[in-house]
């Protein structure tokens, strides 16, 4: 026969059929009684003390267990992935030891004007490469890449391309480190 099978068929070891539908998923945790006990607080300690009453209104609110969580250790710092070649990411791990230093360095040398990055290319296929790419991690001064931002389309028309907190990073890391 030329169409015989060659292996077994893909079936579950448990020779059973899996379940159609929706599968359960495990659900959040909410308690209504909770939720109305600490209304219930927040209402009795309101004439009393109107400062601890608004912290609990807030809490219970939506989205309000955030306000419980401990603040991170980078003190509120939010990563900027910066995208480069491997060989690059190798060379500014080995050169700096604080990147988020020199990249905070970099962004105040751009806002003030004494350094204007270069044009990044526009792909990695346009340009003929054919090395990795890997993300490089680092934690700037949050003003400062919102100050960059802000101040995008402005600059976007001197230098003819919009600029970006990450590709002014590299710029100036390469820049600075001479990659």
């Amino acid at each position: 026969m030329t169409n015989t099978p060659t292996r077994r068929p893909t079936t579950p070891t448990s020779q059973r059929r899996p379940p159609k539908g929706h599968r359960p998923m495990a659900r959040h945790s909410y308690d209504k009684r909770i939720a109305s006990h600490v209304a219930a607080a927040a209402d009795k300690l309101r004439s009393t003390d109107p400062v601890l009453a608004e912290s609990l209104d807030k809490i219970s609110a939506p989205g309000g267990w955030q306000l419980l969580r401990p603040p991170s250790k980078t003190g509120g710092r939010t990563n900027l992935p910066i995208w480069t070649p491997v060989s690059v990411h190798a060379q500014l791990m080995k050169a700096s030891a604080d990147l988020a230093k020199d990249v905070n360095e970099g962004f105040k040398a751009y806002l003030a004007g004494e350094f204007t990055p270069d044009k990044p290319p526009r792909g990695r296929l346009s340009q003929g490469a054919t090395e990795d790419r890997k993300n490089l991690n680092v934690r700037p001064n949050p003003e400062l890449v919102q100050q960059i931002k802000d101040g995008a389309d402005a600059r976007a028309e001197e230098l003819g391309w919009k600029p970006t907190p990450g590709v002014i990073a590299l710029a100036w890391l390469r820049h600075k480190y001479g990659l």
